[in-house]
């Protein structure tokens, strides 16, 4: 596998895009061999602070493999008092998802951030596309904790 991207990071504001898969990939796992197709990414997100514990981060992801097959979401994420999240996700002809979790727990000198997510589908129900539900826990060593900013002389 091979993914290539570039990131552009600033404190209030994110894009990205990526090649994914660029050498596809043929699994056999079984009697049957799934070809994994090379696909591109795009994201964005703005954070906008609307007062000293309250943001709120419109974001955006578009997937395209070919003009057959392609997706996106759309999703508002409110954040209060730097820790506390919550998340509202549309997926183009999936379904939604809603999302809460925290961040910034302190572990020492390192953090945690821990989120739990719940999807459904819009729309006919499909094995393809269930009801899920997702449960993630991040560590962020102390050296990535916080952004070092450099002073001009």
């Amino acid at each position: 596998n091979v993914d290539v991207g570039l990131w552009i990071h600033r404190a209030d504001f994110n894009i990205g895009i990526a090649a994914n898969q660029v050498v596809p990939s043929k699994l056999s796992p079984v009697d049957y061999v799934y070809t994994i197709d090379r696909y591109y990414n795009f994201n964005f997100d703005k954070t906008f602070s609307l007062g000293p514990y309250f943001s709120l981060t419109p974001c955006f992801v578009f997937r395209w493999q070919s003009e057959e097959f392609y997706t996106g979401d759309i999703g508002l994420i409110t954040t209060l008092h730097d820790n506390l999240i919550f998340a509202l996700t549309y997926k183009y002809q999936q379904g939604a998802s809603l999302s809460a979790g925290l961040e910034k727990i302190n572990l020492g000198p390192h953090s945690l951030k821990m989120m739990f997510s719940y999807f459904t589908p819009i729309g006919n129900k499909t094995s393809y596309n269930p009801n899920a539900y997702e449960i993630s826990l991040g560590f962020i060593p102390s050296r990535h904790k916080e952004r070092v900013v450099m002073e001009e002389e």
